[in-house]
């Protein structure tokens, strides 16, 4: 389902965009490449979701949490972005802050969000190539984890 909400959105941004610019200004590999995150992205969250709700006896329980935390999630997108333009690019500290940063599915949401304009602007750019790496192993990682945890759990 989520899928035909990405194209339908794909299609008319890029409708609109062909009107007002006379062209999308993205080639179609970059589009694909956004399309395949945003794809991914919408694994992720639902696995987040999951993993919660194998840890949580209490279904109402689990949506409390899972609400909470994508609550939470926005104040940590805003506090990594900021701590990481107060540190130097080559530090070790940035990598790390810039790693969780990619990690939190609203920072890729955030990125994916942005990621048409910057484009626009650097056609180069080899950030967004990544996100789906990103996503890849926190869905393995929450996947993996649910399951070791969920075999351990006491289900009597």
């Amino acid at each position: 389902m989520s899928l035909i909400y990405i194209l339908i959105y794909l299609a008319v941004v890029s409708g609109i965009g062909l009107l007002l610019q006379e062209g999308i200004g993205l080639n179609l590999g970059q589009m694909l490449i956004l399309l395949f995150d945003s794809l991914m992205l919408c694994v992720a969250i639902p696995s987040i979701f999951t993993f919660i709700s194998m840890l949580a006896a209490n279904k109402t329980l689990s949506i409390i949490i899972f609400v909470t935390f994508v609550l939470f999630s926005f104040e940590l997108d805003w506090y990594f972005m900021e701590k990481m333009s107060m540190l130097n690019v080559n530090s070790l500290s940035y990598i790390v802050h810039e790693i969780f940063y990619h990690l939190l599915p609203m920072s890729q949401a955030n990125s994916l969000f942005s990621a048409p304009l910057m484009l626009l602007e650097n056609p180069s750019m080899q950030e967004y190539n990544t996100l789906w790496i990103y996503t890849l192993v926190l869905s393995t990682l929450l996947t993996l984890g649910g399951v070791i945890l969920f075999k351990r759990k006491n289900i009597n």
